[in-house]
């Protein structure tokens, strides 16, 4: 099982882009979690195998109708912890 740090910038936060990202997840039954950062930039972190991640972040650069996806930044991360659902957190 893969963990990726997504960093999202763009037109981000205040779109329901959280919201999107949620269930995107949920649906390709990818675990972690998504939140708002202070510098309008949404932080993911992803557990899965990595071709679902790939796909997940591929549909992630599509964005919702509101928002707009300027860049993902991907860092795989060593996290030997399991996560078993998806949420938003604050």
């Amino acid at each position: 099982m893969a963990v990726w740090e997504l960093t999202v910038t763009g037109r981000v936060q205040g779109v329901g882009f959280r919201w999107f990202v949620k269930r995107l997840a949920l649906g390709m039954e990818v675990t972690g979690w998504v939140r708002n950062m202070p510098d309008s930039s949404v932080l993911v972190l992803a557990q899965a195998q990595e071709d679902v991640l790939n796909v997940f972040v591929s549909l992630m650069r599509l964005g919702n109708s509101r928002a707009s996806v300027a860049k993902i930044d991907i860092s795989p991360l060593d996290d030997s912890k399991d996560y078993y659902d998806f949420e938003i957190r604050k």
